[in-house]
């Protein structure tokens, strides 16, 4: 196959936008998309060589896997190596535990299954993943199992139909992938069955070049490239992916392929030697970058700034370079290579077999807590003290069954009723354990089940989620089985303010709360999806949980949880950091001013509300010093307060206010 200077441009183009998506530059919101432009370079190149080995009558799958396991193998397994060392040295017990397992699949080639099941690709927590973009390099060698055999026997046996056949499995992919991310996204993301067609859009038009020599053309190459920068600086976390969205890149990437050569602007361009020489470095760019990026944030006590990231993106490029020259190119070296063909075996087995080994060392012992000091591990455990019910009663947003009792959610009741109902969002969840537990010390029976991203209020639907009936279906089941069991009191507990603002927490001291926006609207609204930051929206809202609070109270006696005061860091993670690392003067508390500020609008709509059954409770008496320091505390005692940024932990925060919310709710139900 004639080399082809404008392909190397187009690697660039593929590797760079990724970079600065995951180094959370905004004017890349679509960098993801680099991913898909690989795919179909990738298709593309693996099906030529394998059409002119067929072609040639040397088609040797052992010779195919050879050559793989000489591109892949010795640049990934010494990322890997470091990472493990890194990991050693940065990462807390929690952390070194998931990253065991994650580099097993990565030896395994399964990554891709390893974060479907454990790490939405967008959630906050996939940045602090070393090894989560290794997840397409997982998709690329699954596909690569079986197309070679897919190819060979279709060439034998039907050679006429190749292309035909190739096209027929894109469409079905390209289905599946429509369909997967209305009803299963994550799945959709990860998986090779909805990613089948971008490399089969490679591998089609190398046949279709194969067989009918196309002529370039500037026109229809830079119309490619504008396809692929759209794609880049339009699309977003919300657009899904992979869908019909994802045509336009890897239709843009087809055009440059089959369109740009040096006799054109397209192929002049990323023919340069600054495209190309970016774009030799690529692969290995593409496997340091993520493990650069996530171990800093993992070992920084804040977020690093735009210029730390373009910082870490020098380094990243520094590393790429250096393993480019040291273990790429010396093993691409054909004479090189064979003469060292059992050599590369065992040393490749050896080294999946080591990544395995430690990879289940580390996620049996606990992520080897041994390594730090006690005080720093015993902070970071914190980070899985949620309520121990949590698995059965919580449901996600995609629930659809409403039956209740939930047989572990009804350890609180007697003889079937209940005196107090808990209703609301994961915030009712961390809470409600600590102070069921409390109430039934005291006498007082309860029933508590919770539902992410579900304001504790009838009539509302979360405008950035597909199931828009699910939250109200969760409001009116829980009323109705109220109703049924007798319940006189209702405990409601959401994280009222976001719903309104959308916005994420900062505490205007450095921390910031990871994620994009979230926030509701109101049923009557659907399916118009207002923005975030309209103030008719955020009025509606607002209204709303004026009047079904008004009208809950004419029924029940409501007990109105305020909101709970919001970190912004994570405070295990980060007391862990300030513990290990002997950081000076750490951050233990929030400001109140910023609190009351980030829920004025709310407080305001609740304080004038006038209802005799609606009872106030602040959970900020409780966690800030309101007079004196105006501070709220995230940690006390040397213990954090909350796991993450604003749940808070259940033997310790949950237990504080639990405590203080149980008496306000036994002073209401002995009222009647």
């Amino acid at each position: 196959m004639m080399y082809r200077r404008e392909i190397d441009g187009l690697r660039a183009v593929a590797v760079l936008p990724v970079l600065f998506f995951h180094a959370g530059y905004d004017l890349f919101s679509g960098g993801f998309v680099g991913v898909d432009v690989f795919f179909v370079i990738s298709g593309y190149l693996i099906t030529f060589l394998l059409l002119e080995g067929l072609a040639q009558d040397r088609f040797s799958l052992l010779d195919f896997y050879a050559r793989r396991a000489r591109r892949i193998f010795p640049a990934l397994f010494v990322v890997v190596l470091c990472s493990i060392f890194a990991g050693l040295a940065v990462m807390n017990p929690a952390e070194l535990e998931n990253f065991s397992e994650s580099i097993i699949s990565v030896a395994l080639f399964a990554s891709n299954i390893y974060f479907w099941k454990t790490n939405n690709y967008f959630s906050p927590v996939a940045e602090e993943q070393p090894m989560l973009h290794m997840w397409s390099l997982a998709v690329e060698e699954q596909f690569y199992i079986g197309f070679p055999v897919f190819l060979f026997l279709v060439w034998v046996f039907a050679r006429r139909y190749t292309l035909w056949l190739i096209l027929a499995g894109a469409a079905v992919s390209l289905a599946i992938a429509e369909w997967g991310w209305r009803e299963h996204a994550t799945a959709n993301f990860y998986l090779p069955l909805s990613r089948a067609w971008e490399l089969l859009v490679g591998a089609g038009l190398a046949f279709i070049m194969r067989e009918r020599p196309i002529t370039p053309s500037s026109a229809m190459s830079l119309i490619g490239l504008a396809l692929i920068f759209a794609s880049i600086f339009v699309y977003n976390e919300q657009t899904p992916f992979p869908s019909l969205y994802t045509v336009m890149p890897v239709l843009g990437t087809a055009l440059v392929l089959a369109f740009a050569s040096q006799e054109n602007i397209a192929g002049r361009l990323l023919g340069s030697s600054a495209f190309v020489g970016v774009g030799l470095v690529s692969y290995s760019l593409y496997l340091w970058h993520q493990p650069v990026f996530a171990f800093a944030r993992l070992r920084l006590l804040d977020p690093p700034g735009p210029l730390a990231m373009f910082g870490l993106i020098l380094m990243s490029f520094a590393l790429a370079v250096a393993t480019w020259l040291w273990v790429e190119q010396p093993f691409r070296r054909r004479k090189f290579a064979f003469s060292i063909g059992p050599a590369l075996a065992g040393s490749s087995a050896l080294a999946i077999a080591g990544t395995v080994v430690f990879g289940i060392a580390g996620s049996a012992y606990d992520g080897l807590p041994w390594r730090i000091p006690a005080d720093a591990a015993a902070a970071a455990a914190f980070a899985s003290d949620g309520n121990p019910l949590r698995e059965d009663c919580h449901f996600e947003p995609t629930h659809e069954d409403w039956n209740h009792p939930v047989a572990p959610c009804a350890a609180f009741m007697e003889d079937g009723r209940a005196d107090v109902v808990f209703i609301g969002d994961s915030h009712s969840l961390e809470l409600s354990y600590q102070t069921q537990l409390a109430l039934q010390g005291m006498g007082i029976s309860s029933y508590a089940v919770s539902m992410s991203g579900c304001v504790g209020l009838e009539g509302f639907f979360r405008v950035d989620q597909r199931q828009h009936e699910q939250c109200s279906g969760y409001n009116r089941a829980m009323l109705a089985y109220a109703r049924q069991i007798g319940a006189r009191t209702l405990i409601l507990t959401s994280r009222f303010p976001i719903y309104v603002l959308g916005t994420r927490f900062d505490n205007q001291e450095g921390g910031v709360e990871y994620g994009p926006p979230f926030y509701v609207d109101t049923l009557d609204q659907w399916p118009t999806m207002s923005s975030v930051d309209d103030p008719a929206r955020q009025a509606r809202v607002l209204s709303a949980y004026a009047t079904q609070l008004s009208d809950l109270a004419e029924e029940f006696n409501v007990v109105l949880v305020h909101p709970i005061p919001e970190v912004g860091w994570n405070a295990s993670v980060r007391l862990s950091k300030c513990l290990r690392f002997d950081v000076p003067n750490c951050e233990q508390s929030t400001s109140y001013d910023v609190y009351l500020s980030r829920t004025e609008s709310v407080r305001a709509v609740f304080e004038g509300i006038e209802a005799e059954h609606l009872t106030h409770f602040r959970p900020s008496t409780v966690l800030c010093d309101t007079t004196g320091t105006r501070r709220c505390d995230f940690v006390r005692d040397g213990r954090p307060l909350y796991y993450d940024d604003n749940h808070l932990a259940d033997s310790t925060g949950a237990v504080l206010v639990g405590e203080a919310l149980a008496v306000t709710v036994r002073d209401v139900v002995d009222g009647g």
